[in-house]
């Protein structure tokens, strides 16, 4: 068992804490929040620690690993000083606000022989470990281009804007599928309030092998949308992560290349064919992330979301900020 606590147990921190609290892998020793309204009373009913301060788990000589969940600023600081007191860690995405404090952190981590690692829960979902298989084993053909959605009415962020906020998912996801980072990235926002935070983001990412992927981003939408189209030169994908149902549907369906009597005027060709939805595993995904957590300190098995994987989620977030920037500065 690997004695592990948790800072922060806010809005997604407190599924962190759900889950190492009933891991097989994991002793949940203590729990740190600065927020002083939170009730300590339901923490250390479980025989968990709680404490108002965070040095409080990381001096702690008998925690092993650190599970950081807390605002994007305070991540370089905690983390670091999680890794200096010889702590795993385990933080939450994106993994810091610029590449040089990811930098940082995993140069401390491999001189410490230590462990780091980024929350990119979506890679132990279900959709995205089919989907994975489907592109592994070429049964789509050639990727051609990928779509994806990430809409709904909030959550706005105080610290980062939409990019920032929602867009980790997506590029995490991609380069687990794609296995290669974009040539080029392209960007367009808009702000509708005063605070300048883009809440409207639209995003193209150019590859040298001629892919492209299209995000759409958003925080003002009326309704929740999570849908990812991946178009194949055989066949093409649909992933709709909020249906507890078909959840993916594959169509034997595509547009084949004709041209007029050899001539170079082009005649497409559209194939409409059957739909197939497979069956998607529905174990909760954090409960394997944290096994993944374990296997990884225990050397077991590499990781799919290191700290050179968060790193290079951040350079594409910076890429794709910078493009924003300069958009509104024209």
């Amino acid at each position: 068992m690997i004695n592990i606590g948790i800072i922060g147990v806010g809005y997604w921190g407190k599924n962190l804490y759900r889950n190492f609290l009933n891991s097989q892998y994991f002793n949940l020793m203590s729990v740190a929040d600065s927020n002083t309204m939170i009730d300590r009373q339901n923490y250390e009913s479980a025989n968990v620690k709680f404490s108002f301060d965070a040095r409080d788990i990381c001096n702690d000589p008998k925690v092993d690993a650190v599970c950081i969940a807390t605002p994007v600023n305070t991540h370089f600081e905690l983390a670091k000083q999680a890794l200096e007191n010889g702590k795993h860690v385990l933080i939450e995405k994106p993994m810091c606000l610029n590449s040089i404090e990811c930098l940082k952190l995993i140069e401390i981590a491999n001189k410490k022989n230590l462990v780091i690692m980024v929350d990119h829960t979506y890679l132990f979902s279900g959709g995205v470990e089919y989907i994975k298989k489907c592109i592994d084993e070429k049964k789509l053909g050639e990727i051609c281009f990928i779509s994806s959605i990430r809409i709904n009415l909030g959550l706005f962020q105080q610290d980062v804007n939409v990019l920032w906020d929602l867009a980790p998912h997506d590029f995490s996801i991609i380069n687990h599928l794609l296995g290669e980072k974009p040539d080029s990235i392209d960007a367009i926002g808009y702000s509708h309030f005063q605070n300048k935070k883009e809440d409207v983001v639209h995003v193209a990412l150019n590859y040298k092998t001629n892919k492209k992927v299209f995000l759409q981003l958003s925080w003002m939408s009326p309704v929740k949308n999570r849908t990812m189209s991946i178009n194949g030169s055989e066949k093409m994908l649909i992933w709709d992560d909020l249906k507890l149902e078909d959840t993916i549907k594959i169509y034997d369906s595509g547009v084949d290349q004709r041209f007029e009597n050899d001539s170079s005027r082009f005649l497409p060709e559209y194939r409409i064919g059957d739909i197939y939805s497979p069956r998607i595993s529905t174990s909760e995904p954090l409960s394997k992330l944290t096994k993944h957590f374990s296997d990884v300190i225990n050397k077991k098995t590499p990781s799919i979301m290191s700290g050179e994987h968060g790193l290079g989620v951040v350079l594409m977030l910076e890429q794709a900020q910078s493009s924003l920037d300069f958009g509104l500065n024209k």
